[in-house]
């Protein structure tokens, strides 16, 4: 995507551990950046009880294949959906998303292909 212009904000979206949709807009010309290094929320303060404020480094992972651009008269929205790491770069293990891909990992390597 290095020749990709994104617009002034892209929208990050990401689920907390209770399956709601969470959202958060950067300025677009970090796109780039974040798609390589993902970027730290405070993982308490997103709900759901992922993370207590004791261990609240969390790192939102942007998926790029999943980048959806659209647009409605002059409303603008591109987006990426994400999943969630701890700060050591592990999967966090309360996150839907991460818990998901486990599962088709799993289905794939018993010889099933889910879609």
């Amino acid at each position: 995507m290095a020749d990709k212009k994104y617009p002034k904000f892209v929208a990050y979206h990401f689920l907390n551990a209770d399956g709601e949709l969470r959202c958060m807009e950067e300025d677009g010309k970090k796109t780039e950046e974040f798609l390589k290094t993902g970027f730290n929320v405070d993982g308490s303060s997103i709900g759901g009880g992922v993370l207590t404020v004791d261990k609240s480094d969390l790192k939102v992972i942007p998926e790029e294949k999943t980048f959806l651009h659209f647009q409605i008269g002059d409303f603008v929205h591109d987006r990426f959906l994400c999943h969630l790491e701890d700060n050591e770069g592990k999967p966090h293990p309360m996150d839907p998303r991460g818990i998901f891909h486990t599962l088709i990992e799993k289905a794939r390597k018993m010889g099933f292909e889910p879609y």
